[in-house]
């Protein structure tokens, strides 16, 4: 049994057996925490179907049956791909009695409750089930081979140690399945003899002569010949190898990518043997292997929730009032994450954080979240970013060659030069993002009119997401500039941004700060001020606790004017009672005395209607330019803030300098990691 987990005054966290409860509860304020994190979703179509959270999808084994025969299906994680081949399988498979005869009484099959009752939740018999002759015809009439081809973290340096590992596990569970086909009088001895070495496996094998492939291929014709029913062959996570492959760093030699083939000879299709009537396989990225012919794109869309079905479990819930919240959180894709909504209704405390579990698969890719990487451009993706020549939603197998482009990011080490992220991989580490999940196509953009060339657009889907990319972006900038990681450090720099008052000790704090760190990207031979840009924004994105942040722009928008300058930072910061907005430029290497820096596309900003939620009437509004270079006068490096503070004049603007040499020292003495 799950003992209940409660925090007491915020203290310590304790367990306490459910038979206590009431009794502590009248005496001590107790905050219920989950048991189980993430929180458990259903382990299979019979517990979701009996689930509050079940939305009916089983029109789709229709499509699958009257579709092509044979269908590859690619869907994000947690979008439903391994639960929709478990309800095909229960619905489908024969049900058989132990001694290998086939229960013919489909009113007694095993699985004839999970598709021919009502549905608890809502009330109503399952779509399929109301297509009698469908139902009729199809139910519980054919042989299943059901393959899990998920690797679940083995580390198979080679083909013949995959080969193994698939022996030892997939092939041998599903040859188990079908044990008692050892003592049918349809199967000749031979065979039955070649079953048993798949049954138990040795590591001495011949994995080439019995390889997974010939085990396959060798069971759909054992089940042919006992049942004389053709069979249906369901593969799940047919990409397995090659997220390995791509996730795991040590992973990168001629013999580890040989090994993509086995996963691909497992169905290719033998010439003296008959293809299965009916072959599902499910993945998240599509993998370039040698498909066999008759395999084709699949019918069959595994979309995740619609608005109006996140809305009825939202109801059902009691959050229906937060359904904006709910949308901003984990839609983004046109429709919802199934995985992440279930996990979010299923939690006493509805809080709004991540659930996605595969939220983590990047953490081999740090060093592209760069600044001198793609760090730049993947924050553009918050907002949108565009690449020439992409395929957009529909982009095509990842083959072996794209995959070594992608483990060329693993290598690298920080501090990382701009030079070492080849432009030519760009593309396919957003195609990668796109195919996990982390970005969703949006639209085509044609270059002109004429020009058959198109820009093809990619987002961040919602704020899930948003936040696992702002904690990868701030752990690069970290490692690329350590004082990003000084916590006294960034709390003065908050502190500074969130304290200015239009007075020079205040506005001279704030120089100080973004001096200081563009001093520590100089250090690295960064492009400072693009770089200084780009470590502010990420850190607006991941502010302290006591810091709110509203609003970043973290890219040039197509509704800007031409003639607008392009601010390095626009943003809004709230910090106790006080909500204040910037619009600041940075430039390094300029001459930084010359007469005003600042004019009237600063003050548009504030006045655009686009941003009229954001910068309101009772948002303190702060213009300023930070200009550093040789001053042509005394010849020291200096670095002037212009700014205007709450004021709408330019005749007014006013400037505070600060000698670089000075603020070395300063950060020298105060700054540990500087």
């Amino acid at each position: 049994m799950c003992w209940t987990l409660f925090r007491i005054k915020n203290i310590r966290t304790i367990c306490l057996h459910h038979s206590l409860f009431s009794t502590i509860l009248t005496v001590l304020s107790i905050q219920m925490i989950d048991c189980q994190w993430p929180p458990p979703l259903p382990a299979s179509f019979k517990e979701l179907r009996d689930s509050q959270f079940f939305v009916d999808n089983t029109h789709l084994i229709q499509d699958a049956l009257n579709g092509p025969d044979h269908s590859l299906i690619r869907a994000r994680r947690g979008f439903g791909k391994t639960t929709f081949l478990d309800m095909v399988r229960r619905f489908v498979e024969l049900d058989v009695f132990p001694n290998g005869t086939v229960n013919t009484d489909k009113h007694t099959h095993k699985n004839y409750d999970s598709f021919a009752k009502i549905v608890p939740s809502s009330g109503r018999f399952l779509a399929v089930f109301q297509n009698k002759p469908f139902f009729e015809t199809n139910f519980g009439a054919y042989p299943v081979i059901s393959l899990d081809l998920n690797l679940k973290g083995a580390k198979t340096p080679d083909s013949t140690d995959l080969a193994r590992y698939l022996l030892n596990g997939t092939v041998k569970a599903a040859f188990t399945h079908y044990e008692y086909l050892i003592n049918s009088s349809f199967i000749h001895f031979e065979d039955k003899n070649l079953m048993s070495r798949f049954l138990v496996p040795s590591d001495n094998e011949n994995v080439e002569k019995y390889s997974p492939r010939f085990a396959i291929t060798l069971l759909r014709k054992l089940l042919r010949h006992h049942f004389q029913k053709n069979v249906i062959l369901l593969i799940d996570n047919v990409d397995g190898p090659l997220r390995e492959v791509l996730f795991d760093p040590g992973q990168d030699t001629n013999t580890t990518f040989s090994k993509l083939g086995v996963f691909g000879s497992i169905i290719e299709e033998v010439p003296d043997d008959k293809p299965p009537l009916l072959t599902l396989m499910a993945c998240v990225i599509v993998p370039y292997y040698r498909w066999p012919q008759y395999v084709t794109n699949s019918s069959i869309h595994l979309d995740g929730f619609s608005n109006v079905e996140m809305m009825s479990l939202a109801k059902l819930a009691g959050v229906d009032h937060k359904v904006d919240q709910i949308s901003t959180w984990y839609g983004g894709f046109s429709v919802f994450n199934p995985e992440s909504i279930v996990r979010f209704l299923s939690i006493a405390m509805k809080e709004f954080k991540p659930y996605w579990s595969e939220l983590g698969s990047l953490e081999t890719f740090k060093v592209a979240f760069a600044p001198q990487c793609f760090g730049r451009q993947i924050l553009e993706c918050y907002q949108e970013c565009k690449l020439w020549m992409l395929g957009g939603a529909d982009i095509s197998g990842m083959s072996t060659n794209i995959a070594r482009k992608l483990k060329i990011l693993q290598k690298l080490n920080f501090p990382v030069q701009a030079a070492e992220c080849s432009l030519d991989i760009f593309p396919h580490f957003i195609g990668l993002l796109e195919n996990l999940g982390y970005l969703t196509f949006t639209r085509r953009i044609s270059r002109s009119l004429t020009s058959p060339l198109t820009f093809s657009a990619f987002k961040v889907p919602n704020q899930e997401v948003k936040e696992y990319f702002a904690r990868l972006l701030y752990e690069a900038i970290t490692r690329q500039i350590p004082l990003n990681g000084d916590v006294n450090f960034r709390q003065e720099l908050f502190e500074a941004i969130a304290g200015v008052d239009g007075s020079e000790q205040r506005m001279r704090r704030l120089t100080s700060a973004l001096v200081t760190l563009l001093l520590a990207s100089e250090r690295r031979n960064q492009t400072a001020d693009a770089t200084l840009a780009h470590s502010i924004r990420v850190h607006l994105l991941h502010p302290p606790p006591e810091f709110k942040v509203p609003y970043v722009k973290t890219s040039r928008s197509e509704e800007d004017s031409k003639n607008q300058s392009d601010f390095d930072l626009v943003f809004v910061l709230k910090y106790m009672t006080a909500t204040l907005g910037y619009v600041l430029k940075i430039e390094s290497d300029v001459q930084p005395t010359v007469n005003r820096t600042l004019n009237s596309a600063y003050l548009d900003v504030f006045s655009t209607r686009k941003f009229d939620n954001v910068f309101n009437a009772t948002v303190i509004k702060v213009a300023a330019n930070l200009r550093c270079g040789i001053c042509d006068v005394s010849g020291e490096h200096i670095c002037r803030l212009s700014y205007l503070f709450n004021d709408t004049h330019l005749e007014r603007e006013k400037q505070v300098d600060v000698k670089k040499h000075q603020i070395t020292e300063e950060a020298r003495t105060r700054w540990q990691k500087f």
